[in-house]
């Protein structure tokens, strides 16, 4: 794609009638079934402008079972002129139907020149926000963690400022996990966690990131962080926590972002995993 032409541009930004988007709601940690009938329903009408349809769904992993058994039907006998495309950080929450029913291509992420060299190349605010504030444009590569489409999402200032803030609570977080922190300011850095439950779970999967990259910068010399500025930063943050300790705490990240997914009250989802961190 050139990225610059009328079609291209009213793709990018989801307004071509024969390119169709299905994520999230605002608010909401899955697809559910609702969604995925109303998204099934327009694949049997005729394209608009092109000979083909192209319905993409965002987070496929994160459909419900019953959004996936809604999709079934239209994955085993699909228009002739519709493609469908699933896209999924991993295939562990697709149903082993739909996984049956379609063909799997991996990805790789891109790396920051390459983001760098695209973005600044089709988006006149990013080619801006290099030349005029340099260190912000180096952490809206940072935190798109190589997806091109994060990228794009992190040029509006809320969104990058939101990141940055996101960016903090992890770091306030890690810092009351090294040991030397009471459980009060424990608590109170887990608890200052966002709220929203899509939100939350983006914070939950940042966390994520950070503790790979201690525990792979504890035991590797060439590792490339996806979270910290450096491996060094990395192993700084996890002196005094042991391997079993980090391996620990990636399990109750785990534990609570699989919670937020299935819609259990944030507030408790907060307070347990608080209990559950809290060193013995």
């Amino acid at each position: 794609p050139c990225g610059v032409c009328d079609a291209c541009r009213r793709i990018l930004q989801k307004n071509h009638p024969d390119v169709k988007v299905l994520g999230k709601s605002e608010g909401k940690a899955t697809i559910g079934v609702a969604e995925m009938r109303l998204f099934r329903e327009d694949m049997f009408l005729s394209a608009t402008e092109s000979d083909k349809k192209i319905y993409l769904i965002e987070d496929a992993d994160d459909m419900t079972p019953q959004a996936q058994n809604a999709l079934l039907k239209v994955l085993e006998e699909p228009p002739s002129d519709v493609h469908i495309l699933l896209l999924a950080e991993t295939t562990a929450g697709i149903l082993p139907t739909v996984r049956s029913r379609t063909q799997l291509v991996r990805t790789q992420r891109l790396s920051e020149k390459r983001i760098a060299a695209w973005i600044t190349g089709t988006h006149a605010d990013a080619a801006r926000l290099q030349k005029t504030e340099p260190e912000r444009f180096s952490s809206l590569l940072r935190f798109a963690d190589g997806r091109i489409g994060q990228a794009i999402g992190l040029l509006d200032a809320h969104a990058l400022e939101k990141r940055e803030n996101e960016r903090k609570s992890i770091f306030d977080l890690l810092a009351a996990l090294s040991g030397q922190a009471t459980f009060d300011a424990l608590y109170t850095a887990v608890m200052a966690l966002p709220t929203k439950r899509d939100e939350l779970c983006d914070a939950l999967e940042i966390l994520l990131l950070a503790l790979r990259d201690m525990i792979l910068s504890s035991s590797e010399d060439d590792v490339r962080p996806l979270f910290f500025a450096s491996a060094k930063d990395a192993r700084e943050a996890a002196r005094g926590l042991s391997d079993m300790r980090l391996f620990s705490l990636c399990d109750t990240v785990l534990g609570a972002l699989e919670d937020a997914k299935k819609n259990v009250m944030i507030s408790t989802l907060l307070s347990d995993m608080a209990a559950k961190i809290k060193r013995p």
